[in-house]
């Protein structure tokens, strides 16, 4: 799905958001070897490469980790690897990130996070965020929204299925061609609704210590009401 979406639209948050996002990350490990889980086109995997971490890109959609290599050169390895069942091979790293609702499309936690203990080393830490609980049960609950460009027109619809706290996502674009006829594309997604507390409690069945709940900043708490997440946690 995401890969559909990159070849028609840019990132999902601004080019500051990235710099911000990775200038924390940095200020809070201070140097070292990371990896990026879920790194989709690259765009906080450059970002924390230019604050001076050395950083490897991991997604499991070769089309995003191609785009992502294209656009990064040779300065940034890129791996394909699905996170939820692991991450093996991987250790003694400084910092693990998993942005943009990564931990959403998890069906399981545990995995990921005990992979990410193992992975890291003494003091290193985990930074993810997740789109709220609030967010997926209220505001795209079953919403369609459409967008509409010079190149394609785009239909995204949300479904909402309670019973297994998921949405599943479908988008689709009806791109313009140069006769004037469209062509459609399609892809789908799912998201999983998970709350704060069950992440707390993941983290601390895998290991983790020094669990923090915050905003963008990735220092204070996060709004009354946030529909963005950020969590960072230590393995001491």
């Amino acid at each position: 799905m995401y890969g559909l979406i990159a070849r028609y639209e840019p990132a999902f948050l601004s080019e500051a958001a990235y710099k911000r996002y990775a200038k924390a990350v940095s200020a809070a490990v201070r140097g070292g070897r990371g990896l990026d889980v879920g790194c989709g086109a690259g765009y906080l995997t450059r970002a924390l490469y230019a604050e001076g971490l050395s950083v490897t890109g991991a997604d499991t959609d070769r089309v995003m980790l191609d785009r992502a290599a294209g656009a990064s050169g040779p300065r940034i390895p890129y791996v394909e690897l699905d996170a939820e069942k692991g991450l093996d091979g991987f250790k003694e790293l400084a910092f693990i990130t998993a942005a943009t609702d990564v931990v959403n499309h998890m069906r399981t936690l545990d995995r990921f996070f005990s992979g990410a203990y193992r992975a890291l080393q003494k003091n290193g830490r985990l930074f993810f965020d997740i789109s709220s609980a609030d967010k997926l049960k209220t505001v795209v609950k079953d919403q369609t929204f459409l967008k509409s460009e010079a190149q394609f027109d785009r239909i995204w619809h949300n479904t909402y299925d309670g019973d297994n706290r998921r949405i599943r996502m479908t988008v689709t674009y009806f791109i313009r061609e140069a006769d004037g006829r469209y062509r459609k594309e399609e892809g789908a997604g799912i998201q999983y609704i998970w709350e704060g507390r069950e992440i707390a409690g993941a983290l601390k069945a895998a290991g983790f210590a020094n669990i923090r709940v915050c905003g963008p900043d990735l220092s204070a708490p996060p709004e009354k009401d946030a529909q963005r997440i950020f969590f960072i946690a230590e393995k001491l």
